[in-house]
């Protein structure tokens, strides 16, 4: 979810491989240049956005990382449009993520679900044929914790 300027990570599954993202849960990562960020952040009104842009620096973590607002909201606009967000190494060199919308009951975008992997075991083609598998874990999380549960029925 985002607080502030960042994303904070309510829970986290490690897998066992040797090369791999290390966060804990409660974890902090920058916004404009992560997956889950990115997706959130595409997601916000456009005033918030622009609260956000006026209030962040966006320092280049390494080459890919997007430094120009301009630039940061074309990205935004286009993962608004296809509902997933990809970070190709713009905060870790190597690394690669991508993001779906967790959805709460009035169907606005509460959080994040994101998959993350070197590139050597999650290529950006992978990753966009995982979104299909994502999304359908991200309902199951929203239904799990969104949905208004039925109402108890009375005997008689």
């Amino acid at each position: 979810v985002l607080d502030g300027n960042e994303v904070v990570y309510i829970d986290r599954v490690e897998c066992d491989w040797p090369l791999r993202v290390q966060l804990q849960a409660g974890s902090r990562v920058p916004a404009y240049c992560t997956a889950i960020g990115k997706l959130l952040l595409a997601h916000r009104t456009p005033g918030q956005l622009e609260q956000y842009l006026n209030s962040v620096r966006l320092i280049p973590l390494n080459g890919n990382t997007i430094t120009e607002a301009d630039t940061l909201r074309i990205a935004l606009e286009a993962i608004r449009t296809q509902r997933f967000s990809i970070n190709n190494q713009e905060d870790s060199i190597g690394m690669l993520a991508v993001a779906v919308p967790i959805l709460g009951a009035d169907k606005s975008v509460m959080a994040g679900l994101a998959l993350h992997g070197p590139e050597a075991r999650l290529s950006e083609s992978r990753a966009t044929s995982l979104v299909a598998r994502l999304n359908s874990a991200a309902r199951d999380i929203s239904y799990f914790l969104f949905a208004e549960p039925a109402p108890c029925q009375t005997a008689g």
